[in-house]
């Protein structure tokens, strides 16, 4: 495809409002693009606006010619050139957006795609420090003019709500929260959701079904952070459900988080579950192991072995809490061996911490830690200090789901 047919099925795009064949035709990795840049290959933006400016109403002609120079630098994998071009592209669309209507959204999607993924590009090309002047990085810029995107989809009063923009806004916000989560400013987002708390918006299930997970995924994500985790296990357990099957690695991110908010409460996954997802698997199976045989040491080891994997994720405080399960189920045992009897002396807890292979424990750690136990509801009972002995209860060890609020220890 040469450029005059380009700028033809552009202009045939416009005028007919098919917002999937304009998003098509602005996409930089349509087959098209390839042959754009052999044929305006080393023209200059300036050079080719002077010989195309007006050939489509304004500012169609500069969208045009900016697609052209940004393929063209991603051709060349130059992603710190293509991320400028692209934020130029978009603040030139927002000006039509802004007098248009939702035939565009379709253009809006696309152009904020293009824009995270060459933001993050260009942020990998000039990962070296000092690159970028704090606040302006890349993933900052990107997050300032799709936010903008985001507020003439919300702000939209000018449509009647079949043809409105705001039937982008979940999907804009759920990209901007994307950003914010690579910023590591997550307190960005209360914005956003002031925003969409306040607006009158169609119902969220009326929306497409992509845009309800992925917002409610990072509504998960953001409650998760903020340590609202009953919230965050609400929002990420519909996210999961309602996430398409062939999306394995979204739901696997999904699970990473849902698993270990539900290991906290007790509740392990079930093989059948982990065996579908390879890498939550590897991650969870020797913690769900340890806990089923009340092994600290295995535990630990385990803590030890995925300590960077978790740091990363965010994972690391829930999982090391969820240690608390390991121990509840050795004491257990103590329970058992013991005839399920209602005194049972403190050192026959210590003597189990020793097998487990906490080697450098003492008695009286060992105590705080049947105190800790019968503190958070694992165990029924009280500590008579004076004689050294547990007096338990005759259903000492009651289900976790009984307990009132597993989360409430971590806030």
């Amino acid at each position: 495809m040469d450029f005059s047919t380009f700028l033809l099925h552009i202009n045939d795009a416009i005028n007919v409002q098919n917002g999937h064949t304009l998003a098509y035709m602005l996409r930089p990795t349509s087959p098209h693009s390839k042959d754009l840049v052999k044929e305006l290959r080393n023209r200059s933006y300036q050079s080719m606006m002077t010989h195309y400016r007006g050939s489509l109403v304004a500012p169609w002609d500069e969208l045009a010619v900016r697609y052209v120079v940004m393929c063209g630098h991603v051709a060349r994998k130059r992603s710190n050139e293509a991320f400028k071009e692209v934020l130029e592209m978009y603040s030139s669309f927002l000006k039509v957006f802004a007098e248009s209507n939702g035939w565009l959204l379709n253009v809006l999607f696309s152009l904020s795609q293009v824009t995270r993924d060459l933001a993050l590009d260009a942020e990998a090309e000039g990962s070296i420090q000092g690159h970028w002047k704090p606040g302006d990085e890349p993933a900052s810029n990107a997050a300032r003019v799709v936010t903008n995107g985001f507020k003439l989809c919300i702000n939209d009063r000018m449509n009647p709500i079949n043809v409105s923009r705001k039937w982008g806004v979940y999907y804009i916000a759920a990209l901007v929260f994307k950003f914010y989560f690579k910023m590591k400013q997550i307190a960005l987002a209360k914005n956003i959701l002031r925003g969409v708390e306040i607006a009158d918006l169609p119902a969220l299930t009326s929306y497409p079904r992509s845009h309800q997970v992925a917002y409610r995924y990072y509504l998960g994500m953001i409650d998760f952070m903020n340590e609202n985790y009953t919230k965050a296990e609400k929002e990420l357990e519909f996210a999961f459900y309602n996430c398409v099957t062939s999306a394995t690695a979204n739901q696997e991110r999904i699970l990473s988080y849902l698993i270990a908010l539900r290991i906290l409460k007790g509740l392990l996954p079930s093989e059948q579950l982990l065996s579908r997802f390879e890498n939550v698997n590897k991650l969870y199976t020797p913690f769900i192991k340890a806990i089923k045989t009340g092994n600290l040491k295995a535990y630990d080891d385990a803590l030890e072995a995925w300590e960077s994997t978790l740091l990363k994720l965010s994972l690391y405080l829930i999982v090391e809490r969820a240690r608390e399960l390991c121990i509840r189920g050795l004491f257990r045992k103590v329970w058992l061996f013991e005839g399920k009897a209602t005194r049972i002396a403190i050192p026959k807890f210590y003597a189990s911490l020793k097998v487990s292979g906490i080697e450098e424990t003492s008695s009286e750690e060992a105590e705080c830690f049947v105190a800790n136990m019968i503190y958070k509801g694992y165990m029924r009972g009280y500590i008579h200090h004076d004689k050294q002995m547990v007096l338990l209860s005759k259903d000492a060890f009651p289900p976790l789901k009984d307990r009132p609020d597993p989360f409430h220890t971590l806030s």
